[in-house]
């Protein structure tokens, strides 16, 4: 392990820009640019950032001659290289992106901000789907998109069947898919690193208090420790909560006290609860994420010492002379090298943030511990694109214009008037239909169809009134069923004419046909009436019994039985005709 000696020989730097991304020596920065000092700032989930500070500018000559030599004009290409005695090492590596002037009293300066490719990633907000994709696809194409390919990349497990990218930049997006995974982004001479969080390593550095520490704030704090952090979330399969505890997996970390012990000083439990659901192994994930964090957290500060390229963001070095409550192997979260003035120092933040990234942008929000950033706040036009699940969990698909319209979308559960195990309303949007689309938890991987729409477009099938007497239901092909709250009438009706009513203003029941074909029961009784034929069948027997009975037949009437055939009266029994033929 190496031990930072308490002096170096000569620093050295060398800068390199050019148009290519592929710098040579060639490229190298003319030694006549007078550079005063150089700043570079690197952390875990941040943007690398280099600032050049150049003495530039001539009253005499009225000008700025480093910042019109265009040499570190914005869009050129910068590798900064610092060592001692030559033997320098790469410590940034990115894109000129911003030059300013200062005049002051002590002089004038050139300004020239530098960051890593990857801040081509924060430019604007986009909206996009993801289909069956683990995180670690998800980010190659976030990189790929940014032109960018020197990368190193641990693998993930978990193959999302939809993520929903909602008005959110492409860095941001790629923070929080990291987050969740437990997974960190740094860049190690030039090159990105996505790794796990509190994956132990070798320590590259010791630092000792009277040896080589210049300066040093270290702080052990036990409110970012808990006894467990405990994932809740509705698994609608099971129709249950799944549980999940995270678990650290960490070795020996500085300090004499765990962070097991350090949590017990608070004695409470994290808890998070989604109500958007998540499956058991993400919910495992997201814990285990969580507590990595808070055990990173455990020690925090900083700590300056002579330039140092082998320290970087996530890599360990070992506390020595501090005590046993700070002696030993600490983890890195960021670092920033000062060079100038013939002097290299380093300074590097000790321990890692316990919040999310999502926590630090909406810590206001209930749901930000789950690693979301959250941009799905309200109601969503939604236009139905496919009535099929084929996860078989009852859901429909839905684009959301204003994420894009040439995608099928993401599935969505749809709220219905009832619901339960083979029992309640079902009724379906049409493909095409405008629905309306919010969110559980505002978690945009779980959306939900809150109801359909009418427009201009797509009118209601009944035209609106101020006495609102009218209600009901119109589908595809036009069978109804509708209420009238002024006749106090309810009516079912099938295109082809096929009616029943049931209205109490007129006191009846009627079903009745396109061809004329009617009954009705009201209080004059049941009338029956066919526009042709009118035929009476039963399997075993038929009984018609009345006080009084009256069959008439306006042409011919024929009674028979293929059997016996009985007439018989309790009173008179009379047969007329103008003509009487029995046998």
């Amino acid at each position: 392990m190496p031990t930072a000696p308490k002096n170096r020989d000569l620093v050295t730097y060398t800068i390199l820009c050019g148009s290519s991304a592929v710098l040579t020596a060639a490229d190298e920065l003319p030694g006549v640019v007078p550079v005063v000092e150089i700043h570079i700032d690197s952390a875990l989930n941040k943007i690398p950032t280099a600032t050049l500070t150049i003495a530039d500018g001539s009253v005499a000559e009225q000008d700025f001659e480093v910042s019109g030599s265009r040499w570190l004009a914005p869009g050129k290409f910068i590798e900064i290289k610092v060592g001692y005695d030559g033997d320098n090492a790469t410590i940034f590596k990115g894109i000129v992106v911003a030059n300013s002037h200062q005049i002051q009293e002590s002089g004038s300066l050139l300004m020239v901000t530098c960051k890593h490719e990857t801040v081509r990633m924060t430019l604007g907000k986009k909206s996009r789907y993801y289909t069956n994709m683990k995180d670690r696809d998800v980010a190659e194409q976030l990189l790929a998109e940014s032109g960018i390919s020197d990368y190193e990349m641990i693998t993930t497990d978990v193959v999302h069947e939809q993520l929903l990218q909602n008005q959110v930049s492409d860095w941001d997006f790629m923070m929080t898919r990291l987050d969740v995974n437990g997974l960190y982004y740094s860049v190690n001479e030039g090159k990105i690193v996505i790794a796990k969080a509190g994956t132990d390593g070798d320590s590259v550095l010791t630092l000792t208090f009277g040896s080589n520490i210049v300066s040093l704030e270290a702080i052990v704090d036990a409110r970012t420790q808990s006894t467990a952090v405990l994932g809740y979330a509705w698994d609608q399969s099971v129709q249950d909560i799944e549980e999940s505890e995270g678990e650290a997996g960490l070795s020996a970390y500085a300090g004499d006290q765990s962070a097991d012990e350090l949590a017990e000083v608070m004695g409470q439990a994290f808890e998070m609860r989604l109500s958007g659901g998540m499956s058991v192994q993400e919910l495992q994930q997201l814990a285990n994420a969580k507590k990595v964090r808070q055990s990173l957290a455990k020690i925090k500060g900083k700590v300056k010492f002579s330039g140092e390229s082998a320290v970087v963001p996530g890599a360990y070095v070992t506390l020595t002379g501090l005590g046993d409550q700070f002696n030993g192997k600490v983890f890195v979260s960021g670092v920033q090298h000062e060079i100038g003035e013939g002097n290299w120092m380093t300074e590097a933040t000790l321990g890692w943030e316990e919040a999310f990234f999502s926590e630090k942008i909406f810590p206001e929000h209930p749901v930000s511990f789950s690693g979301q950033y959250v941009a799905t706040q309200g109601l969503h036009v939604g236009v139905v694109t496919d009535l099929i699940d084929p996860a078989g969990k009852g859901r429909i698909r839905v684009r959301l214009p204003i994420i894009g319209m040439a995608e099928d979308g993401i599935y969505a559960r749809l709220a219905t008037l009832d619901a339960g195990n083979n029992r309640g309303t079902f009724f379906l949007p049409e493909i095409n239909d405008e629905v309306i689309v919010g969110f559980l938890g505002d978690d945009p991987n779980y959306p939900v169809v809150l109801g359909m729409l009418h427009s201009g477009a797509n009118p209601s099938p009944i035209a609106a009134a101020d006495e609102n007497n009218e209600k009901g239901y119109v589908s595809r092909s036009e069978i109804k069923v509708l209420f009238h709250d002024g006749d106090k009438r309810v009516s079912i009706e099938t295109p082809g004419g096929r009616k029943l009513t049931l209205d109490d203003a007129n006191g009846l029941c009627s079903l009745e046909d396109a061809t004329g074909n009617k009954l009705v029961l009201d209080d004059g009784g049941i009338t029956l009436s066919s526009a042709k034929d009118l035929t009476l069948e039963a399997v075993s027997s038929l009984s018609i019994s009345a006080p009084q009975l009256t069959i008439k037949a306006e042409a011919t009437a024929e009674l028979s039985a293929n059997g016996s055939l009985s007439v018989a009266s309790s009173g008179i029994t009379e047969i007329k005709g103008s003509l009487v033929k029995i046998n």
